[in-house]
């Protein structure tokens, strides 16, 4: 390309400028996979052209939450911005910005570089090791007008002192805390009846999140018109 300057003098001065075009990218990297699983964000582990996505346990088919794992918000960064990137299903991948990505099918990721050439990412879903935890970690009893007899926890057994009139309020709809991810065994009946003067133990179980691994617990109402642990809830 030639410029001609003139000065105002009438006077021409001719610059040949010469424009050198750079060779197209190679550039085809997948940088980082992050996701989010009940709000926290995790970072998928990348080794050479697999890529491996861990989920919680429960998300697995046949598991109680198998369904989440159909749309999870994931992010996929790559090396260039003048690369381009698309699922193998075709849908289209903007760098850096959230998707909702079907995990429960095969996925990769297919990266081109802008010299025309691509590099396949494949995307291995993997999943934690379920919980054992079981653990019975607080109970009460309500007895009316927003009061609760706190149960004391020990070992296996759960002492629930309230007053003989507060039997009134039988059968009971447990309050109760246990461990992340474990849950009540169904075989557990609730609502609690407790009736004097034979019927003032009943058994609890606590499920962990690993099939067969489980805790039982016996929840002991014990008749005290001086009842010491009455606490009121908001």
């Amino acid at each position: 390309v030639v410029y001609n300057l003139e000065d105002g003098e009438g006077n021409t001065k001719s610059y040949n400028v010469l424009i050198n075009r750079l060779p197209p990218s190679t550039e085809r990297n997948l940088d980082k996979l992050a996701y989010v699983i009940d709000g926290d964000t995790r970072y998928a582990t990348i080794s050479g052209n697999t890529v491996t996505v861990t989920l919680p346990y429960s998300y697995g088919d046949g598991r109680k939450n198998a369904a989440a794992k159909n749309s999870i918000s994931t992010t996929i960064d790559f090396s260039d911005d003048l690369a381009n990137a698309k699922l193998g299903s075709g849908t289209t991948v903007a760098d850096g910005v959230a998707m909702n990505i079907d995990y429960s099918v095969p996925q990769s990721v297919v990266i081109t570089s802008e010299d025309g050439n691509s590099t396949t990412y494949t995307i291995n879903v993997a999943y934690e090791e379920p919980s054992t935890a079981c653990d019975l970690l607080t109970f009460s009893l309500p007895i009316g007008a927003g009061k609760f007899a706190e149960g004391v926890i020990n070992g296996s057994n759960v002492n629930v002192y309230m007053k003989s009139s507060d039997l009134s309020n039988s059968p009971f709809t447990p309050v109760y805390t246990t461990s992340p991810l474990s849950e009540v065994s169904s075989t557990t009946v609730i609502p609690m009846v407790f009736v004097k003067p034979n019927a003032l133990s009943k058994p609890f179980r606590v499920n962990a999140e690993k099939d067969g691994v489980f805790k039982d617990y016996m929840i002991n109402v014990i008749p005290d018109d001086d009842a010491p642990i009455v606490v009121s809830v908001d």
